[in-house]
């Protein structure tokens, strides 16, 4: 599936994660470069939501940590 980031495309597989922490959703398997050059793609909240509402995006389990965070994966087609 492919999903626009900003003013990138990002062709996603059933490997990646999407986070969404309560204010963004944001690709988190698809960090590129290291230190201070790291991209974390946003994705436009009503797109994710819509993906969501379609199925397209399906949640897969809360993250460990003290910050609750909801990860979602691309759903088998």
């Amino acid at each position: 599936m492919i999903i626009k980031a900003g003013r990138k495309e990002y062709d996603l597989t059933r490997d990646d994660n999407i986070m969404y922490n309560g204010n963004c959703y944001q690709i988190i398997t698809r960090l590129t470069g290291n230190g201070w050059d790291a991209t974390k793609p946003i994705i436009a909240k009503a797109r994710a939501e819509k993906l969501i509402k379609e199925g397209k995006l399906v949640f897969s389990h809360y993250s460990k940590g003290t910050i609750k965070t909801e990860i979602y994966k691309i759903a088998e087609e």
